[in-house]
């Protein structure tokens, strides 16, 4: 028999992976990027880009860090050019039952930076 949690992370949608991920990034200081898509004339949702399909699905930075990450579902697949972006970036693959090592790492302390090298 399966746990509540695995029941809950089995049925948890990208989408709620997603916002989840957000809210803890933002409210630890951490910028946050998502391409969201939208309708085309055509009444078609689609993500708007210039370059190669299968950008990862979020850019989070803060003090220097930058943590590129592929979102999935638990049975979620990969679709055209996903695999490849993955690995010419170093990115994070997360699906609901790798959420918990990410969040500890998007609520860990601000690591020391000296900000006298950084523009601003």
């Amino acid at each position: 028999m399966k746990s509540a949690r695995e029941v809950m992370l089995a049925s948890m949608t990208e989408a709620a992976l997603q916002r989840a991920l957000i809210k803890v990034a933002q409210d630890n200081g951490w910028r946050v990027h998502h391409d969201p898509p939208g309708e085309d004339r055509a009444g078609e949702w689609r993500t708007r880009f210039h370059g190669d399909a299968g950008f990862p699905d979020l850019v989070i930075a803060r003090d220097g860090e930058v943590i590129i990450v592929e979102l999935k579902s638990q049975h979620g697949r990969f679709r055209a050019g996903q695999r490849e972006w993955i690995a010419a970036l170093g990115a994070r693959v997360v699906r609901p039952s790798d959420m918990d090592a990410l969040i500890a790492r998007l609520r860990h302390p601000r690591l020391g930076v000296d900000k006298s090298t950084r523009p601003g």
